[in-house]
């Protein structure tokens, strides 16, 4: 008898452990038959719906490749009447044997910073790092 006790006992803690364990019936050969000739498209024919939330990042990214567009492929001019500017004029110098930019910088702006002209002569030449060479002609600020 007391072994009957212990396993009813058991049996009754077994059960409520596993109370969120529910029976599923088994699918019959036809159903089963039905489910591998269906295509797998009719089973996800739903359409796709956007939650607020989702509408919001897809307007956000949106805008956001417009204005990394209009960055990167942008002009340079923002004239709103579409007209060209006035055309820049430049004066040009071609670099002599032993010119370098310090001192071309220095003739050509001999009371501001040589460091900023420089930078301006890089920037208006797409010049690298290495300097310039005797025979090219730059064109100055």
């Amino acid at each position: 008898m007391n072994g009957t006790l212990n396993h009813t006992a058991h049996a009754t803690r077994h059960a409520t452990a596993r109370a969120h364990l529910h029976l599923v019936p088994t699918p019959t050969a036809a159903e089963l038959e039905d489910l591998v000739a269906r295509p797998a498209s009719a089973a996800s024919a739903a359409p796709l719906r956007l939650t607020r939330r989702g509408r919001l990042v897809v307007v956000v990214l949106f805008l956001g490749a417009l204005l990394a567009g209009g960055v990167l492929f942008g002009s340079t001019s923002t004239r709103a009447s579409g007209e060209a500017g006035p055309a820049r004029t430049y004066e040009y110098l071609v670099v002599q044997p032993g010119d370098t930019l310090w001192g071309i910088a220095k003739q050509v702006a001999p009371n501001d910073d040589p460091r900023a002209t420089i930078e301006a002569i890089r920037r208006l030449n797409a010049l690298s790092d290495g300097g310039v060479q005797a025979g090219q002609r730059i064109a100055l600020p």
